[in-house]
């Protein structure tokens, strides 16, 4: 879950009716609590007693949400998951709907403080902790510890859970139903949502991105006739040029594969003018990750069911759980067997 706010959405369609009328009146409450209080209790303290919203309804925001502009350069790698939108905003307040139909969320964490409902939809939560940071590289601020899983569990319609700023609350969502659908209450935040990269990075995606943009037309180009020299040639020049994160979204993008030695030889060679060896072996095992997390994306647009939506999830998050909560969600599938 990304929140538009800190995604800057474009805002156009209009709401319906009966959502800005729910939204105004959630917003209008939480406004009435003093600066002193917590905005992510009061948020799900006013959650919890939104009602829940009809098939119709649904299927209404839906249809609004395909007409929402969706993360610009996202096609080829869709990291966050589908356009969200807001409804409302008050004091600071934002009322926002979140739809998903085939994507999930990276790890990330917000810059807002509040809470979301779960309207519709089962969905895989985990919680992490980020130990051992040091600071890589401050534009974009880029640092590396040991992201560490703390909790996994399985969100039904109905439950709510707070949203703090930063490492705080560091998550991920993975819906098993198609569709999905969250409202979130927050107050906006001062900070930045940063995303991690697993086992040991976090960055600001969006300037990382920003610096591929101006590069991405001319990489394209080139691996449309001249594979070789865009893997020996092009993207070593621009691994030279650009951040560690930019690195990563880089290799990730073009799919360069950590267990291709001979292309991994020559990256390595220009990764080790500015980075220590540790470094370089911590970004080879991200890249592996990540192409492990975008095969099994395009795996989960094919998936029928809830068991084959879980078992992809199984099947990238295994080499980040340790063995108790590897059990654990074994525990949940056969849970969700019975169903």
């Amino acid at each position: 879950m990304v929140l538009a706010t800190e995604k800057q959405f474009i805002r156009e369609t209009p709401s319906p009716p009966w959502i800005k009328a729910l939204a105004d009146s959630v917003l209008a409450e939480a406004a009435t609590y003093s600066e002193a209080a917590t905005a992510s209790v009061i948020a799900a303290q006013i959650l919890k007693t939104c009602p829940g919203f009809t098939q119709d309804q649904v299927a209404e925001l839906l249809s609004l949400s395909a007409q929402r502009p969706g993360y610009v350069g996202r096609v080829a790698n869709p990291r966050f998951g589908e356009p969200s939108f807001i409804v409302s905003e008050l004091k600071g307040w934002v009322f926002e709907v979140i739809l998903w139909r085939d994507l999930v969320t990276a790890i990330h964490e917000h810059s807002v403080t509040g809470a979301f409902k779960v309207v519709q939809g089962l969905r895989l939560h985990f919680t992490f902790e980020y130990l051992g940071v040091s600071v890589l590289e401050d534009v974009p601020l880029t640092s590396r510890g040991k992201l560490s899983p703390k909790h996994v569990e399985i969100l039904e319609a109905g439950d709510v859970r707070e949203v703090l700023p930063g490492d705080d609350f560091i998550h991920a969502l993975w819906p098993l139903d198609k569709p999905c659908m969250t409202i979130v209450l927050a107050k906006k935040g001062a900070g930045i949502s940063r995303s991690y990269a697993a086992p040991a990075f976090r960055f600001e995606e969006e300037l990382a991105q920003g610096e591929l943009d101006s590069r991405m037309p001319y990489l394209r180009a080139l691996e449309k006739f001249d594979q070789v020299r865009l893997r020996n040639e092009a993207i070593p020049f621009v691994l030279g040029e650009i951040s560690l994160a930019a690195t990563i979204l880089l290799l990730v993008t073009f799919e360069i594969d950590p267990i291709d030695e001979a292309c991994w030889k020559i990256v390595s060679r220009v990764l080790s003018e500015r980075w220590s060896q540790s470094v370089i072996d911590d970004i080879r095992e991200t890249c592996g990750l990540d192409l492990l997390f975008m095969r099994a994306l395009r795996l989960r647009l094919g998936a029928e069911n809830q068991i084959h939506r879980f078992d992809l999830a199984v099947a990238f998050y295994a080499g980040l759980l340790p063995p108790h909560l590897l059990r654990h969600m074994y525990s949940l599938r056969k849970k969700l067997q019975l169903t």
